[in-house]
C-alpha cells in the first residue's frame, strides 16, 4: 500500500498521499474488502442499540464510510459480496430479535434483507470502477 510518490496533500482521483508515500484505494485484497464491510456493518448494527444513549445513530456515518471504501474499485462482484457481508452483519446484529420469534429460519430472512445490500453494493462498486475519479459514487448508490 505504500509506496514512493512525488505528491503530497489529498489526490481524489489515486488515493491519499502525505510526503513521499502513498496508499492506493484500489489496491486491496478480498480479505480486506470483507473485513471492512465486516467492521462497517458492525459499527452500523451500533447506531441501532438502546445502551449508547442517544447517540448512536452518529456510528451511522462511519459505519457506511468503511463499507463505502470497501466497495470502492471493487467491482460488481466484490462488490455484492462485500454488500452482503455488510448487511449480513447489520441485520444479523440489529435484528436478532427474528431469532426468538423465527428461530432458524430468521437467518433467511437476515440473508434476504443482506440481498438488498449486497446489490447496492455491487452497483456502487462497478459504478466506481467504471466512472474515473468518482468517489463520491459508492456513497450516492448507497444513499440511494
Amino acid at each position: 500500500c505504500i509506496s514512493p510518490s512525488g505528491m503530497g496533500g489529498l489526490d481524489l482521483s489515486r488515493g491519499w498521499t502525505r510526503g513521499s508515500f502513498s496508499c492506493s484505494f484500489s489496491g486491496m485484497n478480498w480479505w480486506q474488502r470483507l473485513a471492512l464491510a465486516l467492521l462497517g456493518g458492525v459499527v452500523t448494527a451500533l447506531a441501532y442499540q438502546p445502551a449508547l444513549f442517544g447517540w448512536g445513530w452518529l456510528l451511522v456515518i462511519p459505519g457506511w464510510a468503511v463499507f463505502c471504501r470497501a466497495i470502492r474499485g471493487a467491482g460488481a462482484r466484490w462488490g455484492s459480496r462485500c454488500g452482503f457481508v455488510f448487511g449480513m452483519a447489520l441485520y444479523g446484529l440489529s435484528l436478532t430479535w427474528l431469532w426468538q420469534i423465527f428461530g432458524p429460519s430468521a437467518v433467511a430472512m437476515w440473508m434476504l434483507l443482506a440481498f438488498f445490500s449486497g446489490v447496492a453494493g455491487g452497483i456502487g462498486g462497478w459504478l466506481s470502477r467504471r466512472v474515473e475519479g468518482a468517489w463520491w459514487m459508492p456513497v450516492a448508490v448507497a444513499a440511494a
